[in-house]
């Protein structure tokens, strides 16, 4: 009796053993980061903080092999600089997720140049960027630095948005100056006009200890031109300026003397001079006088 009791729980256990035995072991799956920065064409060490970007966890547009030859191109900085967030880039421009939804930023090369400060062999990038089909916005403006290191082009700083620029989307293309014996650093000229006004500023963007900042922010030219009732437009007041650098007291920046000239605003010519000097505590040219 106990004997035909056993049968069937005997063959219970063998089909259980033979059913788990089919199935087979599970992986769990793993979805890889992208990095918090770009991994070249030109390699990226040695940012400081600030610089970070908030990168996609999927990136759109893979990124080249490191430069060991020949000056960068337009489009390797940018893959640099955007190539983990970009959702394209060409050879001028990327066209980047905006922070505003169902928006994209497309940003441009403004200024690319090429210099040597000391021993060391560097390349200043400036881009500009602005919601496409905004009508007023300004553009916000990013910059890095580019160094030639052990034969490969790094990218040793970024920082994005050090300032927004322009009108309705647009910056002029900015320029290389050269602020000090061994001190590069970025001009760029913007204005606006509008309803008989218009206005420009000379903006100076420059690296200093690993980030940039905005050494002068300088309100260049003004002009009111109202219109009459006929259409023709006449000058009412306006002054434009010059600015020139040379050597001073400091070794490591040039001084830097402004000359506004023009009509004031009681229709008076008026030429005025002021002098800057760098200060280091501030960071920035700082006015001394003025006559």
């Amino acid at each position: 009796m106990g004997k035909k009791r056993s049968e069937p729980l005997l063959l219970f256990f063998v089909v259980v053993f033979l059913v788990t035995g089919c199935v087979e072991p599970q992986e769990t799956s793993t979805t890889p980061v992208s990095p918090a920065y770009p991994i070249s064409p030109i390699q990226a060490e040695n940012k400081p903080a600030a610089t970070a970007l908030v990168q996609s966890t999927s990136p759109t547009v893979s990124v080249s092999p490191s430069i060991r030859e020949g000056m960068p191109t337009s489009r390797q900085v940018l893959e640099a600089m955007y190539g983990n967030q970009a959702l394209s880039i060409n050879d001028t421009e990327a066209t980047l997720p905006a922070s505003v939804p169902n928006r994209t930023t497309t940003v441009h090369i403004n200024l690319m140049a090429c210099f040597w400060e000391g021993l060391d062999e560097k390349c200043l990038v400036v881009t500009d960027g602005s919601f496409d089909n905004c009508h007023a916005c300004q553009a916000d403006i990013d910059s890095a630095i580019f160094q030639l290191i052990n034969g490969s082009w790094e990218l040793v700083v970024f920082q994005p948005k050090v300032i927004s620029l322009g009108s309705f989307g647009y910056v002029p293309k900015g320029e290389l100056i050269q602020i000090g014996p061994d001190k590069h650093a970025a001009l760029i000229k913007s204005g606006w006009a509008g309803q008989g006004y218009e206005g420009e500023y000379n903006t100076i963007i420059a690296e200093i200890d690993g980030s940039f900042r905005v050494v002068l922010n300088l309100l260049a030219s003004e002009m009111e031109e109202p219109f009459a009732k006929d259409g023709t437009a006449s000058l009412k007041w306006g002054y434009s300026s010059k600015m020139e650098f040379f050597p001073g007291d400091r070794s490591d920046y040039y001084d830097l003397v402004v000359t506004q000239f023009g009509i004031n605003r009681e229709g008076k010519k008026f030429k005025t001079v002021r002098f800057y000097t760098f200060s280091d505590t501030e960071g920035r040219y700082i006015m001394v006088s003025q006559r």
